[in-house]
């Protein structure tokens, strides 16, 4: 980390060619000034689910984000106190897996992620995993029909550095 009095306080834009394979990459990029270089941020290329990007407003229960599951969601928690809400349909037995990455993308984001169903009762709550702050669930689902993602900062923060990818998957 570098004192931003020292080598300014600006933003960068970067652009990044990689080759179209299929799969994904994790690339490690560093920014080179006067002071040094920094320490590498890992930025992930490419994958096998769509990304849809978020979209406000999303922030309660009454006007959640539709998504399917299956997709990568690109977010931000923006303001302190905010909160975003994504839908997905779902049926009784299904296995999924839902994840959010921030921290590990070097993001100042201490997610939490709760799942309710179509009757606002909490099906799972998490806040850290053992290894990240990032948060993840999985659950069977009890019922078909509707459920709610819920991604909030768990310090009510939010920012430009408060970015995450919420990743919504099939488990085996």
């Amino acid at each position: 980390k570098f004192d931003a009095k020292k080598v300014g306080d600006r933003q960068v834009e970067v652009e990044i060619s990689a080759p179209a394979e299929p799969g994904s990459a994790v690339l490690a990029l560093s920014v080179v000034t006067p002071e040094g270089v920094s320490e590498p941020r890992e930025i992930w290329v490419g994958g096998e689910l769509p990304v849809v990007a978020e979209k406000e407003p999303n922030n309660g229960l009454r006007q959640p984000q539709p998504v399917a599951i299956g997709q990568l969601v690109d977010g931000a928690i923006q303001n302190p106190l905010d909160t975003d809400v994504y839908a997905i349909e779902g049926t009784a037995g299904q296995r999924l897996s839902v994840e959010i990455l921030a921290h590990r993308r070097g993001q100042a984001l201490d997610a939490t992620l709760t799942l309710f169903d179509d009757r606002l009762a909490i099906l799972a709550s998490n806040d850290d995993q053992t290894d990240t702050v990032d948060p993840r669930v999985e659950l069977t689902l009890p019922m078909t029909g509707r459920f709610m993602i819920v991604v909030a900062d768990a310090h009510d923060r939010g920012g430009p550095l408060n970015q995450y990818r919420l990743q919504i998957r099939h488990r085996p």
